[in-house]
């Protein structure tokens, strides 16, 4: 999620995207000078004879998002003990101003502003990137690169709105400004959230009432009733019915149509654009294929760039599909999410010799740059120590007194990009606890 420099950045990007296409469309030829983007109030901006021809854009009101507004569980407790990080969700409303110095000048400007937002309804995290990364070197510019408005789930949209002819007097009015071509846009959805430690609950063991056949929970099911003559992803299967998977475990997908030669199944990380591709394993048929992730460490030697090296991959989100060749041709199916799972390897206490407390973990697949982790022992939440990037040993350290980590067994779970390492043996009937994955805290 984005901090609440997410809203400046916002700004910058719609004003650079409007001072790219200023260049890529030679303004300067058809009005005679170069036209200036800006990103001032009205009552800012001087006009008289000598003034250049300008583009300006004007953040004139920040409301909440309804859609997202109620998303978020209580951020409190009784107690007032902070339970979450609720959402911060936002809609900005602007003002696209063109001030032209000679006659048919400003109808020039706007024509091109609101086409440029007409070909940009959706400004992606490349492009947010790119923006941020081409402004003028300055502390304000360093913090808004820092912004993390690229890595929230919910890209940038522009949206013209349309304002009544009472609703663009009242606000000129309120400008204390003449009036100039206008054209009003709502950009969504900004989404601002804390960093602050929370605490999170354990999970859940089982749901629904025990099937006496088997003693497990019946769980949740569904089921797909069209059978469209493609290939079709309906189901994931992961190992013992576990809610993720982790590296060197076997996933098992179901659909129909997924027969064919060269069958393959296609990885993609929510949160990024890079591709990795692993062979099917096993028999594949029509209604299933499995495929095995790779161990940590590898079971021989891999290439740096390869999908078996535990390097390429993240815990994280993910999408994965299957492509198969039917009639000489790559098919791919529908993609359906699922959670790669960090695995906790070995857990270490270390004897406090002042007044924190430091717990080491070894994990697996390693931590990768712009990844946010932290440790949960019992329901509190640990931030790591400095690292370098990619990493699979992190120390995670906590305050002593006066509110120091409880002393004795404790259940932990390492947190990457929201996605928790599995605590529960879900291979047990019932399902139990995993024993490894405790520490004991002196």
């Amino acid at each position: 999620m984005s901090s609440f420099l997410a809203i400046s950045a916002v700004t910058a990007i719609l004003r650079g995207v409007l001072q790219d296409s200023v260049g890529r469309h030679d303004l300067a030829t058809v009005l005679g000078g170069d036209p200036e983007v800006s990103a001032l109030p009205p009552d800012r901006i001087e006009v008289d004879e000598g003034s250049p021809d300008r583009i300006n854009l004007f953040l004139f009101q920040a409301t909440e998002n309804p859609a997202w507004r109620n998303m978020d569980m209580p951020a409190r407790n009784g107690r007032g003990a902070r339970l979450g990080n609720p959402k911060l969700a936002l809609d900005l409303h602007y003002l696209v101003t063109a001030y032209g110095s000679g006659d048919l000048q400003a109808e020039v400007l706007l024509g091109h502003a609101m086409f440029v937002f007409h070909e940009t309804p959706i400004v992606t995290r490349q492009a947010v990137s790119d923006q941020l990364a081409a402004l003028p070197a300055g502390p304000l510019a360093d913090a808004l690169r820092s912004s993390r408005l690229a890595q929230q789930f919910e890209p940038v949209r522009i949206v013209p709105r349309v304002l009544s002819v009472e609703e663009v007097s009242k606000v000129w009015t309120a400008l204390q400004s003449q009036y100039r071509p206008t054209a009003a846009y709502q950009v969504s959805v900004v989404l601002i959230e804390a960093e602050q430690p929370t605490r999170t609950a354990l999970p859940v063991v089982t749901r629904g009432r025990p099937v006496p056949a088997t003693g497990s929970d019946e769980g949740v099911f569904v089921q797909a009733n069209l059978l469209p003559p493609v290939p079709t992803l309906e189901a994931l299967a992961f190992p013992f019915g576990a809610p993720a998977i982790r590296m060197g475990e076997t996933l098992t997908l179901s659909g129909h149509h997924l027969a064919g030669a060269n069958i393959r199944v296609r990885f993609r990380l929510s949160l990024g654009t890079g591709v990795l591709e692993l062979p099917a394993t096993g028999t594949p048929t029509n209604t299933t294929v499995t495929v095995q992730l790779p161990p940590d460490p590898p079971a021989g030697p891999v290439t740096p760039d390869s999908p078996l090296n535990p390097v390429n991959w993240r815990a994280g989100v993910y999408e994965v599909s299957v492509v198969t060749e039917q009639g000489g041709v790559d098919r791919e199916s529908n993609r359906l999410p699922f959670l790669l799972a960090p695995r906790l390897d070995s857990v270490d206490p270390v004897p406090p010799a002042g007044p924190l407390a430091t717990v080491e973990v070894s994990c697996s697949p390693p931590i990768q740059e712009g990844q946010t982790v932290s440790l949960l022992v019992g329901s509190r939440e640990l931030a790591p120590e400095p690292f370098a990037a990619p990493e699979a040993n992190l120390s995670f350290t906590a305050p002593g007194a006066p509110d120091p980590l409880p002393s004795g067994p404790q259940w932990v779970r390492l947190r990457v990009d929201g996605v928790l390492s599995l605590v529960v043996n879900y291979q047990a009937s019932p399902p139990a606890f995993e024993a490894t994955q405790a520490v004991t805290l002196p």
